[in-house]
């Protein structure tokens, strides 16, 4: 455990250089989401990541995620009458 994780945490890899095409920059964009999320989870494991309280409007985050189909979907829609508050921590 101590040596993969060891071995985990310092592998670096550079992507090689590609036009900018956009898929290209989306599938950049995906892979970095998904390096934080993997940091987050690490820092989380370890018991670096303080925990926060937070309020989320449902509303706003419904509309950034089908923001971010609509690039994929053009049948995609969204309606929502009112607005959602929703008090949430970073766990």
């Amino acid at each position: 455990m101590i040596l993969s994780h060891y071995l985990a945490s310092s592998v670096v890899v550079s992507p090689p250089e590609y036009p900018n095409f956009p898929e290209v920059e989306e599938l950049q964009y995906d892979v970095s989401e998904m390096e934080k999320m993997i940091q987050d989870y690490l820092d989380f494991a370890k018991g670096n990541e303080k925990v926060t309280d937070s309020s989320v409007n449902i509303q706003d985050l419904l509309r950034s995620i089908v923001a971010g189909y609509k690039n994929q979907h053009d049948n995609i829609e969204l309606q929502v009458e009112s607005s959602i508050i929703m008090n949430i921590n970073s766990n």
